[in-house]
């Protein structure tokens, strides 16, 4: 996965190397990518990690196995994602890297929500279920708790 990887990287880098790259891992991909991010940072491939993207699991959901899988293949995002992310984010910042900037993503609905990204490790947030079920008075919820 890693040439795989490093080869999308630099042939973007090579067209376009005034564009920032950020990537984006999903939490079903994480434990097979992690180890290699530290390098092909240092290699200028990117400049931040997006931590995570939606999951194909059905066992996060509070719903029967025979439920959940009515739901059909596509990813589960929001509320359920959430502690996923946080212990992620939290491995990411202890074991793999204290220096590449880190967005988190997946179940921010408050600044409570917020917070706890922050306190994982994330830099940056990035809002997306949340928005869609909380409007946009939540962008300005999560100005305000700074």
């Amino acid at each position: 996965m890693k040439e795989s990887l490093e080869l999308i990287l630099t042939g973007v880098k090579e067209k376009a190397p005034e564009i920032p790259l950020w990537i984006k891992i999903s939490p079903d991909e994480y434990e097979q990518v992690f180890e290699f991010l530290p390098e092909l940072y240092q290699k200028g491939l990117f400049q931040f990690v997006v931590l995570t993207n939606t999951t194909v699991r059905k066992d996060i959901l509070e719903h029967s196995r025979s439920q959940a899988e009515k739901y059909g293949r596509g990813g589960i995002s929001g509320k359920p994602l959430f502690p996923i992310v946080l212990s992620i984010i939290k491995e990411f910042r202890e074991k793999v890297s204290k220096e590449i900037p880190v967005v988190g993503v997946g179940g921010i609905f408050s600044c409570d929500d917020a917070k706890q990204m922050y306190e994982a490790g994330a830099d940056l947030i990035e809002v997306f279920t949340g928005l869609v079920y909380e409007g946009p008075s939540l962008i300005k919820e999560l100005v305000k708790c700074g």
